[in-house]
């Protein structure tokens, strides 16, 4: 399958690839400013702390931290764009499963 250099190499496609991983970063930026506003309601909810709270809000890089170890690997093996799709429904789900 060859693609059409005309059209990948074109800089209008650039530009759309660049404002698409724009907004992709800026929605990844959001999901992480949902929790700051509920962190008195959790206080009080669970009874925990504000350091315990603090470390609520960095749990949710932990797993970036472990699995961008062995990412490298699965991007050589399935190559980047496979990884990539991979990523984008692992997170579509992980959104669906956490809105319900």
């Amino acid at each position: 399958m060859s693609v059409n250099t005309a059209t990948t190499n074109s800089p209008r496609y650039r530009w759309v690839i660049l404002i698409v991983t724009l907004l992709a970063f800026v929605a990844f930026a959001f999901s992480f400013q949902i929790v700051p506003p509920l962190i008195p309601s959790i206080l009080r909810e669970f009874n925990i702390t504000n350091a315990e709270a603090g470390w609520l809000m960095s749990a949710v890089l932990i797993p970036g931290l472990l699995l961008g170890v062995f990412v490298s690997n699965l991007i050589r093996r399935l190559g980047a764009k496979m990884t990539i799709l991979l990523t984008i429904l692992g997170t579509v789900l992980g959104i669906l499963l956490k809105s319900k």
